[in-house]
């Protein structure tokens, strides 16, 4: 066979691409998971006015963000370390919310929605590997 042969070409291609597919698929599960541990809180302003001081605490971590305009939302992700307790939120030193238990690792998302009213609307939810994983290892038990 010829040095050059088009068949040598189209076999080292043949396991080239599925190999480096297989590389990136493997790399895009892997980031996909470790994302899922990751914990957030997202505050929604659905007010009319804008929050000049917005405080968010959570396992014994405080971000505060300033000036959050009236329909947007404000993301705070913890970081893995500390206990777990539970969220809470305030508005120019006074507190709004107290609740939603949230671990700083494991997948957890609370979602807060400020009203117009002062009422303060969460969801809470856990990212989708991890319930899955609960669900299936719990069930076992």
């Amino acid at each position: 066979m010829a040095k050059n042969s088009p068949r040598k070409w189209w076999q080292y291609r043949r396991i080239q691409w599925p190999a480096a597919s297989a590389l990136a698929l493997a790399l895009a599960a892997g980031v996909a998971v470790h994302r899922s541990q990751n914990s957030q809180i997202v505050v929604y302003n659905d007010t009319s006015a804008a929050i000049p001081e917005l405080a968010v605490s959570a396992c014994g971590q405080t971000r505060v963000f300033h000036q959050v305009e009236p329909s947007d939302s404000v993301r705070f992700t913890l970081a893995a370390t500390g206990q777990g307790s539970e969220a809470t939120l305030a508005t120019n030193n006074v507190p709004v919310w107290h609740g939603g238990y949230m671990e700083p690792r494991g997948g957890y998302r609370t979602l807060l929605h400020l009203r117009q009213d002062g009422e303060v609307e969460s969801f809470a939810t856990l990212s989708g590997w991890q319930s899955l994983w609960r669900q299936t290892f719990n069930s076992e038990l």
